[in-house]
């Protein structure tokens, strides 16, 4: 099969940083909806998937993946350069080398029981796959990730007293955790500063959490699910529950920590279905942000093999069919509708999906899905200053405009734009739907992924 002459690349600098597999969330997802997040950017988003290098090794779900076949479609696209794996030293070359680097510094989450085998064998398969001369080869962590996320913590948790939303709800919630929000991250950093790191770590804001509700003493938090457990246990004795204030909470350190990342980085940041309904009023710089009245759309309905089928295929075959002439068509067809949404271009952008999945058929024998593909193309006009806000703006909008498909996705892709100008794409494969109130704040789409998952370009 002949391979494309183009480059693989997006408008995101780097691609996007996978949060699925933080092993800090892994309470929030499950196998399937990790599976279908993974197997959907793999093959249907152009830039490459960017993961922590802990991340590799402390995600249940991840590591079910790679012991469960002999050669998972992670391996081979780690082996083709659409993962890049970002290393915490210059010096670091190697997965097993990381995996030395993160035990020596303490960092927790890395559980045993989570392995048929051993975090050592699995450092040597990824090894075995990886080649750091494809993409751009690793990422080495910038300095002061630790600061990074320690002043956007403090942003949006401190000095965002209030969240304006009309989930009174919502917050209600943001005011009940005021305590947790301001004394747990004062006590993290000093926790932080007295072991030597520099800003906040994650884990110690778990740690203080649960000291101030007597249900956990230090060292002993794995991971955030444990905490949760514990509130969980515990709430029946309590005058009001506080497991799912708690959750939030937890919820929003996440979506800090990894956007921390994702901007050192340089890359967008995918952020899970399952997280995705905070992400808006959540994260930082969430102003209003005006946008065009009118969202262009681009639908059309083709068969594709569903998930479960993709993940039985052929591995190898399937990374093939990504990196040939069908998927480059895809991927530059939509970039270029995306810039100019003409009738003509909208025409070869649907050629070309029907192209790509003709292939994929051909490789990924089993059940298939009728499926929508849906484009949503919105401009922000001059002045906007928040990614989180234009999505949240462009996703109400495009439901309340007559232009609005029926059938449309809530997963933003990359962003592209010239001076004064922000624009945002979503691509998303839909089963039927949506259900939308008419209220622009209360989006509710039924699609592939139960929960949509959100990306949030980089900018």
């Amino acid at each position: 099969m002949e391979m494309s002459p183009h480059a693989r690349r997006d408008a995101n600098k780097r691609g996007w940083y996978f949060s699925p597999t933080d092993g800090g969330i892994e309470h929030s997802v499950n196998s399937k909806s990790f599976r279908d997040s993974l197997i959907f950017h793999l093959l249907f988003e152009p830039a490459p998937l960017v993961i922590t290098d802990v991340f590799f090794f402390n995600c249940r779900y991840l590591i079910e993946h790679l012991e469960g076949s002999e050669y998972p479609i992670f391996l081979r696209a780690l082996k083709s350069g659409l993962i890049t794996p970002a290393f915490r030293s210059s010096s670091t070359e190697t997965f097993s080398q990381s995996l030395n680097e993160i035990g020596g510094q303490g960092i927790l989450g890395i559980e045993q029981n989570q392995y048929k085998f051993s975090p050592q064998s699995l450092a040597e398969r990824l090894d075995s796959a990886f080649d750091a001369s494809l993409g751009d080869g690793p990422i080495i962590w910038p300095e002061n990730m630790g600061s990074a996320f320690a002043e956007l913590a403090h942003h949006v948790f401190i000095e965002q007293e209030e969240l304006l939303v009309e989930d009174q709800n919502l917050a209600a919630i943001w005011q009940r955790i005021e305590p947790f929000r301001t004394e747990c991250l004062e006590e993290a950093r000093r926790t932080t500063s007295i072991l030597g790191g520099d800003g906040i770590r994650r884990a110690e804001i778990f740690d203080a959490v649960g000291r101030k509700l007597g249900i956990l003493s230090a060292g002993e938090l794995g991971k955030p699910r444990d905490l949760l457990r514990a509130v969980k246990s515990t709430d029946g004795i309590r005058p009001f529950p506080l497991h799912g204030d708690i959750e939030l909470f937890v919820d929003a350190v996440n979506l800090c920590y990894q956007q921390s990342q994702a901007s050192k980085f340089g890359c967008g940041h995918n952020i899970p279905g399952a997280l995705a309904h905070h992400a808006i009023p959540l994260l930082p710089r969430s102003s209003s942000v005006a946008m065009e009245e009118n969202a262009i759309t681009f639908q059309t309905r083709v068969n594709l093999p569903s998930f479960a089928t993709l993940e039985r295929a052929d591995s190898g075959e399937l990374i093939a069919i990504r990196e040939s002439d069908p998927a480059q068509q895809y991927f530059d067809m939509r970039s270029a509708w995306a810039k100019d949404p003409s009738s003509d271009r909208e025409a070869m952008l649907k050629k070309s999906i029907h192209e790509y999945a003709k292939a994929l058929r051909k490789v990924a024998k089993g059940p298939q899905r009728s499926t929508m593909i849906g484009a949503i193309r919105l401009v922000a006009r001059p002045g906007a200053e928040s990614v989180g806000a234009i999505i949240g703006a462009a996703l109400g909008a495009a439901v309340g405009t007559s232009a609005a498909p029926g059938l449309f996705g809530a997963a933003v892709g990359a962003a592209v734009g010239g001076s004064g100008t922000f624009l945002v794409k979503a691509f998303q494969e839909l089963r039927p739907g949506p259900r939308a109130s008419t209220r622009k704040q209360d989006i509710r789409i039924e699609s592939v992924f139960e929960t949509p998952d959100l990306n949030i370009p980089f900018s």
